[in-house]
């Protein structure tokens, strides 16, 4: 370009030299002050195409990396693309609508497991056991069993081996008193699975009996065991008719697993 340039700028000049001495005649000079301003004329417009000339270049330069830009964007969305085409077939083709029957049979067991839901949510658990005679010498950490049942909703209170054992898994209460003999010490403890989870305490003095109670919340899987322990050898226990010492239970709130 600026050769291009450089040769239109002598042509020019040439012409002009050649324009001005045909017409002062051959023994003419052109004047030193005229060629200096077209020199300069020439000159400046030289200046102007070479700074047109590097604009241009440079915007040339700015659009190609624009476009080497665009073009991995392109490159990029065309690949994304790709893959969710490539995961839409595998969805369709596992996509497979069940038959009549198939469907049928769903919403069979959809039934079947919203009524076992509110089965369980609405179970009545509940139960009242008292001890209908004395225990003078109760073992060390073995379940007192409360024979005489008052209440058992749910059947979860087993009267022979003392154990209450949670039909449901929910929230349960437990609470019981312990009616002490006089001049005689009793510590009692509320196990679930054989953990102690609380202790009770009573001490009959100056001739009188003495009452320790307990109550506890506590949350149990279906087929967890609570009952309440004698914890010192030779403890005695009261008991009659009128079940001054008992275990009760119910639930508090049922939990639905599965």
């Amino acid at each position: 370009m600026h050769l291009q340039l450089a040769g239109i700028f002598f042509v020019g000049i040439t012409m002009v030299c050649s324009l001005q001495a045909s017409q002062a005649g051959d023994d003419s000079l052109v004047s030193s002050q005229s060629l200096n301003n077209l020199i300069q004329q020439f000159n400046n417009r030289l200046n102007t195409l070479e700074a047109r000339d590097k604009i241009q270049e440079q915007t040339i330069l700015d659009l190609r990396k624009e476009l080497s830009v665009y073009t991995g964007k392109v490159g990029m969305l065309q690949q994304e693309v790709s893959e969710k085409s490539e995961l839409i077939s595998i969805l369709h083709k596992n996509n497979t609508r069940c038959t009549a029957d198939e469907c049928s049979g769903t919403e069979k067991l959809k039934t079947e497991v919203h009524r076992s839901r509110r089965q369980v949510s609405t179970s009545n658990v509940a139960f009242t056991a008292g001890l209908s005679r004395s225990i003078l010498h109760a073992p060390a950490y073995q379940n007192i069993a409360f024979d005489r049942v008052h209440t058992n909703i749910g059947n979860g209170y087993n009267a022979l081996s003392g154990i209450f054992t949670a039909p449901v898994s929910g929230t349960y209460v437990f609470f019981t008193s312990i009616l002490v003999y006089n001049g005689r010490e009793i510590f009692c403890r509320i196990v679930v699975n054989g953990v102690n989870i609380a202790d009770t305490y009573g001490r009959g003095t100056d001739g009188r009996l003495d009452q320790g109670s307990q109550f506890v919340i506590v949350q149990l899987q279906k087929g967890h065991q609570v009952s309440v322990q004698n914890k010192v050898k030779d403890d005695a226990i009261f008991g009659n008719q009128d079940l001054y010492s008992t275990f009760s239970g119910f639930l508090l709130h049922s939990t639905y697993s599965g």
